[in-house]
C-alpha cells in the first residue's frame, strides 16, 4: 500500500474524480453503506457502486477497505 502511494500521488488521483466520484468516495470512507449513500444523494444503489467501482479503478484499489486506507489523509468535514 505504501508504494502505491508513493508512486500513486493520490492528490492528483483525487483531482481524476468527478465531483461525485469525489463525494461518494469521501461518504464511502467516511464509512456510509451504498445504500445510505444511494438515500442521501437521491441517486440508485447501483449508481452508488458505479462510482466507488470507478475510484477503485482510477486510484488501482481492490475493495472499499483499501480506499479507506488509501484516503485516509483527505478532509472529508465537506461531507458530513
Amino acid at each position: 500500500m505504501a508504494q502505491r502511494q508513493t508512486h500513486g500521488g493520490w492528490w492528483r488521483h483525487r483531482q481524476l474524480l468527478s465531483p461525485r466520484e469525489q463525494e461518494v468516495t469521501a461518504l464511502a470512507c467516511r464509512g456510509v453503506t451504498n445504500r445510505q449513500i444511494a438515500a442521501r444523494l437521491g441517486v440508485s444503489e447501483e449508481t452508488v457502486k458505479t462510482h466507488v467501482r470507478n475510484a477503485l479503478v482510477k486510484f488501482n484499489l481492490h475493495g472499499k477497505g483499501e480506499l479507506r486506507m488509501a484516503q485516509g489523509e483527505w478532509d472529508f468535514s465537506e461531507w458530513k
